[in-house]
């Protein structure tokens, strides 16, 4: 009988474990050569997202995770990529805001995030500690592109 326990509450927790997992997601967000990011009170840099809640699509993940964490709506244009972590990455335009990068954030999730800021791509590698280093590599490449398609 414990092993029939042990073995449904393992199969229960590996389920759950998939299903957060499967579809955390964030938004890739650009506007005259600044990038928004977010500043997690561990003080590490990342694009505003996050993980999945139950039964949810990464699309959705992404809008859900950029408001909660920036306190922007916003549009999906295109997926950009998964990466190894299976984080989906969605270029993303804000659709609430009269566009200012000097703009003073409310943080939304105090708890989660230090701050927002809009950063400078040339400023990208100063002394920014980032979350997922791999990941940051491809701004440049993904700037670009965005730069192209005006």
């Amino acid at each position: 009988m414990i092993n029939k326990l042990y073995i449904n509450v393992f199969n229960y927790s590996v389920f759950n474990m998939l299903v957060f997992v499967n579809a955390n997601a964030g938004c890739f967000i650009t506007k005259d050569n600044h990038i928004l990011l977010v500043q997690q009170t561990t003080n590490v840099w990342a694009l505003p997202g996050g993980l999945q809640e139950y039964n949810e699509q990464p699309e959705k993940t992404a809008i859900r995770e950029t408001l909660e964490e920036t306190g922007y709506m916003v549009d999906i244009y295109d997926k950009i990529g998964i990466e190894n972590n299976n984080f989906h990455i969605f270029r993303c335009s804000i659709i609430n805001d009269t566009y200012n990068i000097s703009k003073k954030y409310t943080l939304f999730d105090k708890y989660e995030i230090k701050q927002i800021k809009w950063i400078k791509y040339e400023d990208l590698n100063k002394n920014l500690i980032w979350r997922f280093p791999n990941q940051a590599k491809y701004y440049e490449t993904w700037l670009i592109y965005n730069n192209s398609q005006k």
